[in-house]
């Protein structure tokens, strides 16, 4: 039998990539260079997380197995290979570093002096994404289950130095001990949302339609858990974080994260034959996508959510033409 070939991109992917690269000419133009950086590490980490959580899941499966590998797996396989082309976009930080976080001049407290510094920042950052990148190549290649469980270890380690250097360091006064954990239920929801969106064959769909629903509901309970915490210790410092949230866009970007990625989706993947179906798992994917990116920009970007929620927008809808599975058939 012939062998499998690719489909042609289709024209939607051109069509989104242009759409993408105009709003970020635009947004480029008339934004201040700050808004701009903030939006460029929301994009960025929405765009590294699809790929990360791919290798991570197919890490699981090489522990665990289970039937949603066969359909699933093809697609995690090719989100995870793109993992070291995402990573190297963090040489943004080179550049926009100081735009982002405002203990990069120096000036701060002996934490700033020991562990927010630019040498040691970057030292950390360079070796999180080797490591993801190490993953996002092993992941695909079916390891054992002794190097699955190795890898799995390694990425818990990095996802805590990613989620306090990438996001907590923004505001280094505020203290988050579920950041970690929450950035990766993050990670593996939106790959899996990707697969739902992208992957999936019809009629196939209700074991990963069933992974997303735990997902979703998991990045829900960490996030809404946090926000507790902090309300229930009733510290200037936590309060002050949340309220800089709020300020400008923050109300409604929160409302659009909460609605697209946990309200729609919950709705539609409680049901049975919804969570089955191809179509509605599209659909749901989408949306889980959409309340990703949402999630992103309100977490790095208070007080400047419009702006840099058009350019984190832009560059998921980029990355998106450019490495979504392609589809496959036979001759």
């Amino acid at each position: 039998m012939a062998e499998a070939r690719a489909r042609p991109a289709p024209r939607s992917r051109g069509l989104a990539a242009a759409a993408g690269l105009v709003a970020l000419v635009i947004v480029a133009l008339t934004t201040p260079p700050r808004t701009l950086a903030l939006g460029w590490l929301a994009g960025w980490l929405f765009c590294l997380s699809v790929t990360v959580g791919a290798a991570v899941w197919l890490l699981v499966a090489a522990l665990t197995g289970g039937r949603w590998v066969q359909v699933a797996g093809p697609s995690l396989a090719a989100l995870s290979r793109a993992t070291p082309v995402a990573a190297v976009a963090g040489a943004g930080f080179v550049v926009l570093g100081p735009l982002i976080f405002p203990w990069w001049e120096g000036g701060g407290g002996a934490r700033q002096v020991h562990w927010l510094n630019p040498p040691f920042f970057a030292l950390r950052s360079v070796a999180v994404l080797l490591l993801w990148s190490g993953l996002g190549w092993l992941a695909p290649r079916r390891p054992g289950a002794g190097a699955a469980a190795a890898g799995l270890i390694a990425y818990g380690i990095g996802v805590s130095v990613a989620g306090v250097d990438w996001i907590l360091s923004l505001d280094p006064a505020f203290e988050y001990t579920v950041i970690g954990a929450q950035l990766a239920v993050m990670q593996m929801t939106l790959a899996m949302a990707a697969v739902a969106l992208w992957g999936l064959r019809p009629g196939s769909g209700a074991d990963a339609g069933g992974l997303l629903l735990a997902g979703v509901l998991g990045s829900f309970y960490l996030a809404a858990m946090g926000y507790v915490v902090s309300w229930s210790g009733n510290l200037p410092e936590k309060a002050a974080w949340y309220l800089a949230r709020q300020a400008g866009a923050g109300s409604f970007v929160l409302t659009l994260s909460f609605v697209a990625g946990v309200l729609l989706p919950f709705s539609v993947l409680l049901v049975t034959r919804l969570r089955g179906s191809s179509t509605a798992l599209r659909w749901t994917g989408c949306s889980v996508l959409a309340g990703g990116v949402a999630q992103f920009v309100w977490l790095v970007a208070p007080g400047r959510m419009a702006g840099a929620g058009v350019t984190a927008m832009a560059l998921a809808g980029i990355a998106a033409a450019a490495f979504a599975p392609t589809r496959r058939r036979k001759p």
